[in-house]
């Protein structure tokens, strides 16, 4: 039985957003952003649980998932592309262990900076354009953001706010996505308001082949 991949993100999501929960209790009152990557990735991966048909892992060497996936191409590769180092979180199909969607997750989207950015989005690019149908299905960029109360009248409220950085995101993911034969999704959960200090959400976007996108759900 598979699972489609928005329900997968959906689980994630959901799991991000029981991180902010539980580490905004043990904290004291501090906000995700103030966590460690680790914090968001690993719930975000146990949202997971009791769902059939995958397994994931932590850390996962990406040369190592890419070639396991054939999804490493012959030839230069774009120059942010990076094949060293790890992922932050692999899925794999029960059946067969093959990789179906890797993962880069970042709690601090006010500091990423555009090299960063370009680096993340262009190594899970390339995860999903294997041209003899690589096992990965899509890939996923999984945040948290956070912002604070407009001091001035461009917005009307937090919420607000939030939903114009996450559109700039969406944006710079669409963006990134030169092949015609690619999609950029944006996926994200509820808008909290916290403390009338500001809104935070936890949300995805995810890159997958155009063929791949009725089984993705």
């Amino acid at each position: 039985m598979n699972i489609h991949g928005t329900t997968i993100v959906s689980r994630m999501i959901a799991g991000g957003e029981a991180a902010f929960k539980n580490f905004y209790a043990l904290s004291g009152g501090l906000w995700l952003n103030h966590a460690p990557e680790y914090i968001l990735n690993s719930a975000a991966i146990f949202g997971l649980v009791g769902t059939r048909a995958i397994t994931a892992g932590f850390e996962v060497n990406r040369y190592k998932t890419l070639v396991a996936a054939g999804a490493v191409k012959r030839g230069p590769r774009p120059k942010d592309v990076r094949l060293n180092g790890k992922f932050d979180a692999v899925i794999y199909r029960r059946d067969g262990g093959t990789p179906r969607c890797v993962i880069e997750a970042k709690t601090d989207i006010w500091n990423l900076g555009n090299a960063q950015f370009n680096l993340d989005f262009a190594s899970l690019i390339y995860a999903v354009t294997a041209k003899n149908g690589g096992t990965i299905d899509f890939s996923a960029f999984l945040f948290y953001a956070n912002v604070d109360n407009p001091k001035n009248g461009n917005y009307c409220n937090a919420a607000d706010r939030l939903k114009k950085l996450i559109e700039g995101i969406k944006q710079r993911a669409e963006t990134a996505v030169s092949n015609d034969s690619l999609l950029a999704h944006m996926q994200h959960g509820n808008i909290f308001e916290t403390d009338n200090l500001g809104a935070w959400c936890v949300g995805c976007v995810v890159f997958l082949p155009k063929s791949k996108e009725r089984d993705f759900g």
